[in-house]
């Protein structure tokens, strides 16, 4: 993490090179451009997550089908056992 001097080094530096009348620019732009990551960040771990549970569902499906117990499992230990069981890979 980035300590108070060397956020006020990165300051001085900041106003040498850009001066004080373009700093606020600078910082707001800065600031939309945190907040755009973040919320890209965000979204990419919404679509994941419900990626991830459409497939422990259709896994889980397939695995009980296969007479499988699913129960407090993991989708890498489903997927062990639905591979066991069958011979082949998904």
């Amino acid at each position: 993490m980035i300590g108070s001097g060397e956020v006020a080094v990165i300051a001085l530096l900041a106003l040498l090179f850009f001066g004080p009348e373009k700093l606020p620019d600078l910082a707001r732009s800065m600031g939309k451009a945190v907040a755009e990551y973040r919320r890209a960040a965000e979204e990419l771990e919404r679509d994941l997550t419900g990626e991830l549970s459409v497939y422990k569902r259709e896994f889980t499906e397939i695995a009980e089908n296969l007479g499988i117990s699913t129960e407090n499992k993991s989708i890498a230990q489903i997927l062990d056992e639905i591979k066991e069981k069958t011979g082949k890979g998904i």
